[in-house]
């Protein structure tokens, strides 16, 4: 498989207090991987699995068409926005 160079940007509480809230990383070109990725970088920031949105270039991943075959390119930004919840 192909890799890319991506940005992976972690806002909210994914970002409190660290210092890397953006990390360049080189990763394979599969968003099932990818996304893997990313659980294991929120669970060892936060002691567990927190639901997140995933943004590809802005746009929402869950809204995508066709998101199993898309296919990032060197430079794209994946954003890891928390959903906040409350009661």
């Amino acid at each position: 498989m192909d890799k890319v160079k991506i940005k992976i940007v972690l806002s909210g509480l994914f970002s409190d207090g660290h210092q890397n809230k953006e990390m360049d990383l080189d990763m394979v070109n599969n968003m099932t991987y990818v996304i893997k990725k990313i659980d294991q970088i929120v669970a060892r920031r936060k002691g567990g699995k927190i639901p997140y949105v995933l943004l590809v270039n802005g746009i929402n991943y869950s809204l995508m068409e066709k998101k199993n075959n898309i296919r990032l390119e060197n430079g794209d930004v994946l954003t890891v926005v928390p959903i906040v919840s409350g009661g």
